[in-house]
């Protein structure tokens, strides 16, 4: 065997020459925390739209298009949701 073979570190996780528990640990807190921050960007947007606002007197304009979901007609910027004064 030549000098760079010998010199490998075979890693297998489960034994002794695997990852240091604190770097393991370390990774599946950054997903973790990863995960909740994209699930709450994710939620607040999704459901319903807006969270916790009060409702919007809304005015067409049209200047975009002809959609009436088209956030760029209405003045306000947005589409009416329930509770909106259009």
């Amino acid at each position: 065997m030549n000098g760079r073979a010998a010199n490998r570190t075979r890693v297998v996780f489960g034994s002794a020459t695997s990852a240091p528990e604190h770097v393991i640990l370390r990774w599946k807190v950054f997903i973790l925390v990863g995960l909740f921050v994209a699930a709450a960007a994710i939620g607040s947007e999704s459901i319903g739209g807006r969270t916790a606002q009060a409702a919007a007197t809304r005015t067409w304009t049209g200047a975009v298009s002809g959609y009436w979901s088209a956030p760029g007609n209405w003045s306000p910027v947005g589409a009416p949701v329930d509770g909106d004064s259009v």
